[in-house]
């Protein structure tokens, strides 16, 4: 499987994102105009509360559809074993 890269100023980038998210599931949006800085800070505060028990009382809530997954509490569709992963699915307001 081949990973898209899309370029944030390419005209189809849209497009590009949105085709490759239903074939793939993902893509690469190269050079978005997010400064470095917030992201590094995204990632340090993501690190904290991945390292922190506060997180078990974000459990994932079926009606909110959000919340946190331990590690090892998700099996990718088909598989008979966890994903060897821990991760934070927030509410996704429309």
């Amino acid at each position: 499987m081949e990973t898209l890269k899309v370029e944030y100023q390419d005209p189809d980038a849209p497009l590009k994102v949105a085709s490759a998210l239903h074939q793939v599931g993902f893509a690469v949006l190269m050079r978005p105009p997010v400064p470095q800085q917030l992201v590094a800070e995204t990632y340090a505060e993501w690190q904290q509360f991945f390292h922190s028990e506060a997180k078990h009382h974000y459990r994932f809530d079926p009606k909110l559809q959000s919340g946190y997954f331990p590690f090892q509490t998700e099996r990718a569709k088909g598989q008979d074993h966890p994903d060897l992963k821990e991760f934070f699915s927030p509410v996704l307001l429309e």
